[in-house]
């Protein structure tokens, strides 16, 4: 099973509060050690050693805790790969099962996070790195599975032809002034757009954006290389 979406809304929200809670106890304990086994210079500076204490501490506690808790704390969303079907579970009902020896259809794509970045999480990711996305459609379901990877990890995928992964261009979204035809792609496409050549790529993508499931790197290329033994 591979678990989407480790960066959930729940998980978010919770270690931010963490962060806070660690950084007061750490404070608080680093101005009572300094208070009580500093010297009297070392006591001058209480403050600005305990927030630098606070600070180094906090984030690292935080971000072990958070590692941890992703591992435990999944978001509802998941994949499943059997031999030759792929199933989808969501959160509030609506699964899907994927027979792979019937006919399907997949589009994948690419885009840098440099030309184009979304807002949330993209925002927090660096600017050098790839989405990699693909769309999995059989009859009228479709589903799309995506991830961030440093360029590195996503060339090869890149680079083999046969992946078929298409590069899209963030241009396309914007006036010849350089102002964007679409804020994000929550608002509806132009129609220029989804005429051109890219269109069926850049529907995907709106859709992905709305509702696609993140998988880690590593599930990502577990997913592709099951998807890629079935010729369709």
């Amino acid at each position: 099973m591979l678990h989407a979406d480790q960066e959930h809304t729940g998980l978010r929200v919770f270690v931010l509060f963490l962060l806070a809670i660690f950084l007061w106890v750490f404070f608080i304990l680093a101005r009572t050690a300094v208070n009580a086994w500093a010297s009297a210079a070392a006591r001058e500076f209480v403050v600005a050693i305990s927030c630098g204490s606070s600070l180094v501490l906090g984030l690292g506690v935080t971000w072990a805790l958070e590692q941890w808790l992703k591992k435990v704390w999944h978001s509802g969303r998941s994949l499943t790969i059997a031999d030759n079907e792929i199933s989808i579970r969501e959160k509030k009902g609506g699964d899907l099962t994927f027979n792979l020896n019937q006919n399907f259809m997949r589009l994948n794509w690419y885009y840098h996070l440099q030309g184009f970045q979304q807002s949330g999480r993209e925002r927090r990711l660096p600017k050098k790195w790839v989405c990699l996305a693909c769309q999995v459609q059989q009859d009228e379901n479709r589903f799309a599975v995506f991830a961030y990877m440093p360029p590195p990890k996503a060339r090869p995928w890149i680079e083999e032809k046969m992946n078929q992964f298409r590069r899209l261009d963030p241009k396309a979204l914007q006036e010849k002034n350089g102002r964007k035809k679409v804020g994000n792609l929550r608002l509806r496409l132009p129609k220029e757009v989804i005429a051109g050549k890219d269109g069926r790529h850049w529907l995907a993508e709106q859709r992905r954006w709305q509702k696609g499931f993140e998988l880690t790197p590593s599930d990502f290329d577990a997913f592709m290389k099951h998807l890629m033994t079935f010729t369709h």
